[in-house]
């Protein structure tokens, strides 16, 4: 019988073990899913935390007055989906990734009880088309063509110095024509819709077939938007075609306290006192070009106050 020496585990490595082990077996601190552990999105929720907050947590606060239909478009595994799962009636999930679609399946239906996936892209013509799949951040793909953003900036938003193919992943994904789509998505009019923009530099045009399509949802005040700006851009274009029907865009951040620039500091304050959260819909004016701030919520301004 053969026998091979393994690498010899040091103290540390030994010690984190046993915390993990420990961990998983004392806390039933997390919903049931499931994650790729070293992808960029599914970081925060392994430590028992919530990945983009700010969104989640607007959406939750938005769905009590829109709980008929959760729009999530660039749904990834379903993170965000789930977290709406008990506050909306029916979830569509728009996603064109192949990779993720079967993980995104499994978790819709260990958390939500009425659920569509859509397994498709959206653009601005019915198409094939490559999907770039950053092999760190699978919520990060994007498709190159009408994107807003240039390889630079996606590729910075996805942690790289440049941008590099072989960094990506590739897949031939459908395109569908999106006011086709989102009309085919609503075929039973629900009374409100809460929809979620995350699709990586398409965001802008998907935001201006909404607002054509969906135009008698907006103008009863039934529907609200979050999505994601990192220039602002788009933001910024939209705040101006719905100021008419009286709706703002706001900015989505989470302020807490204690907020102390020493970590260290600040986590022993939170271990021994806690820590306070509060969510802010910051008026897009208000922000002042601050690009920290990069989710954004549009709806009635009155959604905001209550």
């Amino acid at each position: 019988m053969a026998s091979y020496e393994l690498a010899t585990l040091t103290s540390r490595q030994l010690f984190r073990k046993y915390l993990r082990k420990k961990a998983w077996h004392w806390f039933d601190w997390q919903q049931n899913y499931f994650v790729k552990p070293n992808d960029a999105i599914s970081r925060l929720p392994l430590a028992g935390e919530v990945h983009d907050e700010d969104v989640v947590e607007a959406l939750k606060h938005l769905a009590h007055a829109l709980p008929e239909r959760f729009i999530d478009l660039g749904a990834n595994i379903g993170l965000v989906s789930m977290q709406l799962a008990g506050l909306v009636r029916r979830i569509d999930c728009v996603e064109p990734n192949p990779l993720v679609c079967g993980v995104l399946r499994i978790n819709l239906s260990l958390n939500c009880s009425d659920f569509t996936i859509h397994e498709i892209g959206l653009g601005a013509a019915d198409a094939d088309a490559t999907l770039y799949i950053p092999r760190g951040n699978l919520g990060g793909a994007f498709i190159s063509e009408d994107n807003e953003y240039s390889h630079a900036q996606l590729a910075s938003k996805d942690g790289y110095a440049h941008y590099d193919p072989s960094n990506y992943l590739t897949q031939p994904v459908k395109i569908r024509e999106c006011a086709q789509a989102l009309r085919d998505i609503v075929l039973d009019v629900p009374d409100s819709l809460l929809i979620k923009i995350d699709v990586e530099g398409l965001d802008a045009l998907i935001m201006r077939t909404i607002l054509e399509e969906y135009l008698p949802w907006i103008e009863r005040r039934r529907l609200a938007m979050v999505f994601e700006s990192h220039d602002h851009r788009s933001a910024q274009e939209l705040a101006e075609a719905v100021a008419a029907h009286g709706y703002g865009v706001f900015g989505l951040r989470i302020v807490r306290s204690p907020a102390m620039r020493q970590p260290v500091v600040r986590r022993l304050i939170k271990l021994f006192r806690g820590e306070r959260r509060r969510l802010e819909f910051v008026p897009l004016a208000a922000l002042a070009g601050d690009r920290s701030v990069t989710n954004f919520a549009c709806c009635p301004a009155a959604m905001v106050d209550r």
